[in-house]
């Protein structure tokens, strides 16, 4: 693991000069997890030394300490996400079109998690920025992602403080109560109450998020109120 470094090689040029050339070094992937306690020392496993960084369908492997900057790691999810991809309809559970459109889901909101996490780590702005972004941009692609991950987009919109991110963070609230299973999200139902009211001046005023994300919040307000009511 880590990262392939080739030997370097003397050349000369018509025997009056040479140069030394070095090849780049060549990343190392992790595919498919971990097997029992070969996991990165970071997280309790077998083999100190080295860290993994989230870029998708993979982990890349690097050397602790030759961790990259927020941009480098986000250049290369960027670089390496899958381009778009459909789920045929009659692709049941079990098949493997099922199986394969379910990585590729995987893939485009993984590395918005990492990034989360990192940024809850250092209490990064910039890197709630960017896992904001990542998510925006991975739930673009598909009305089929689970629940957790407009959970998870939320979340990141409302500890990312902008101008335009409470609009985002109560829109991705209001897919998630629509969505969700769970019987639990009261502190949620709570903060699209707050919105609301909220909301209301400030359209009086001619201010404000968007229609669509407004009617949005209305409609998983009054629907997450009667699944509570419901399940009592």
């Amino acid at each position: 693991a880590g990262e392939k470094q080739t030997n370097c090689r003397r050349r000369g040029k018509e025997e009056e000069e040479e140069e030394e050339a070095c090849a780049a070094p060549s990343p190392f992937f992790l595919c498919g997890g971990w097997y029992h306690d070969e996991g990165v020392q970071k997280y309790g496993g077998g083999i100190p030394g080295y860290q993994t960084w989230n870029v998708g369908f993979c982990d890349r492997i690097r050397v602790e300490g030759g961790e990259p900057s927020l941009s480098e790691w986000v250049e290369e999810v960027r670089r390496l996400r899958p381009g778009r991809m459909t789920r045929r309809s009659e692709s049941g559970e079990g098949t493997w079109e099922h199986v394969a459109y379910g990585d590729y889901v995987a893939a485009l909101t993984k590395p918005a998690l990492a990034v989360m996490t990192y940024a809850d780590e250092l209490g990064s702005q910039e890197a709630y920025r960017v896992a904001a972004e990542l998510y925006d941009e991975a739930l673009q692609r598909s009305e089929e992602f689970p629940d957790v991950n407009y959970k998870n987009a939320a979340i990141a919109f409302g500890k990312f403080r902008n101008r335009d991110s409470p609009c985002k963070m109560v829109h991705y609230f209001s897919v998630f109560l629509l969505k969700t299973s769970s019987k639990q999200e009261h502190q949620i139902l709570r903060t699209l109450r707050d919105f609301l009211v909220h909301e209301q001046k400030m359209q009086e005023e001619g201010e404000g998020c968007s229609s669509e994300i407004l009617l949005t919040a209305k409609k998983a307000y009054r629907h997450y109120r009667r699944v509570v009511a419901e399940s009592k």
